[in-house]
């Protein structure tokens, strides 16, 4: 079974453009998601690891990973550790999300966790079953993350606060 990548692109994509459309219910302003990637333009793959941004909220990153994992909140996720991305893929983003933002795509809630948190994360390996590879990857636990309300809370603070020096 080969991995169709251009399907996951595409979801991916989806599930960036429904963080996006939340952020702007909530009032948080500036936010963008960037033109789909499309693979057949791109000079190649690694490019699109180094200059991915799945939504910007001014010139911060958010990072959007979504799960086909059932949870409501980062109290109920299924697991103990939560896979952030792969060491490859983090360590060449040349500008580190600010945040990343958790999705569940059976219940469509999510979590975040915050860029900052990266000293705290671990590392381990991880099969992934669809492309049948071992990746290296960071993860972090549940005292990292934060409801998805405190991430909208943080953002718009921090507008308030760009505007209020201008």
């Amino acid at each position: 079974m080969s991995f169709d990548y251009k399907t996951a692109f595409l979801e991916g994509h989806a599930f960036n453009c429904y963080v996006a459309d939340l952020l702007r219910h909530f009032g948080v302003p500036d936010v963008q998601v960037p033109e789909l990637w499309d693979e057949e333009k791109a000079v190649n793959r690694f490019d699109k690891t180094v200059n991915e941004k799945d939504v910007l909220v001014g010139d911060l990153v958010l990072e959007i990973k979504s799960r086909n994992l059932k949870f409501e909140s980062f109290e109920d996720f299924p697991y103990d550790k939560i896979l952030i991305d792969t060491v490859h893929g983090y360590d060449s983003k040349a500008i580190k999300p600010f945040a990343y933002v958790m999705v569940s795509q059976i219940t469509g809630k999510m979590f975040a966790i915050a860029g900052a948190t990266r000293p705290n994360w671990s590392t381990g390996q991880i099969h992934d079953p669809q492309r049948n590879v071992v990746y290296e990857a960071y993860f972090a636990t549940k005292r990292n993350c934060r409801p998805f309300i405190d991430l909208v809370d943080i953002l718009l603070e921090m507008q308030s606060d760009r505007a209020s020096q201008v």
